[in-house]
């Protein structure tokens, strides 16, 4: 909900030395409908007035030269201290997951690479593949057994990054 600031708008308006009608035609300048009866209403905030749309009360703040965070308070009728996790984020944190293991061994491949200098190109070469597929390597959307050859070709296995993964699995 957005709700007036009864008493910035007011003393606002008053400070700028404009008329509710002045406001409401400034308002209506910049292609917005409202007139001075419904911006009385706005200002005194009358309960039929206190959900005005997001566009008009911009139109206001602009109107009367202020910040909008001064003129309006935006209040949540539904509001949600922490979103549940969608199914599909579950499914993705699901912790030990084939995917969370292969996006942490690609980080780890990634940043090995990245510290030693060596060009994707010169690792695609070694293990005879496209060096674009390094990155995607790199992000952990490889097989098992490609990360492993890339893991080879630096001099180490898998497994000497993570425990958990035995053997290169399907």
């Amino acid at each position: 909900m957005i709700i007036p600031n009864s008493k910035f708008l007011i003393s606002r308006r008053k400070q700028l030395e404009l008329t509710q009608r002045d406001v409401a035609w400034r308002v209506s300048e910049l292609g917005l409908k409202l007139n001075d009866n419904h911006y009385s209403r706005i200002e005194r905030g009358l309960d039929d007035y206190v959900n005005i749309k997001l566009e008009t009360a911009f139109g206001i703040a602009r109107a009367l030269e202020a910040d909008i965070t001064e003129c309006f308070e935006v209040k949540f009728e539904n509001d949600v201290k922490e979103f549940s996790l969608s199914p599909e984020q579950k499914r993705k944190l699901k912790a030990g997951s084939k995917q969370t293991v292969k996006a942490g061994l690609g980080q780890y491949l990634k940043e090995y690479r990245n510290s030693k200098g060596i060009p994707a190109r010169v690792v695609a070469d070694a293990i005879e593949v496209h060096p674009s597929y390094i990155f995607q390597v790199e992000k952990g959307n490889a097989s098992f057994e490609v990360m492993q050859k890339v893991a080879k070709h630096y001099g180490f296995s898998l497994e000497d990054i993570n425990p958990s993964v035995s053997a290169p699995s399907k």
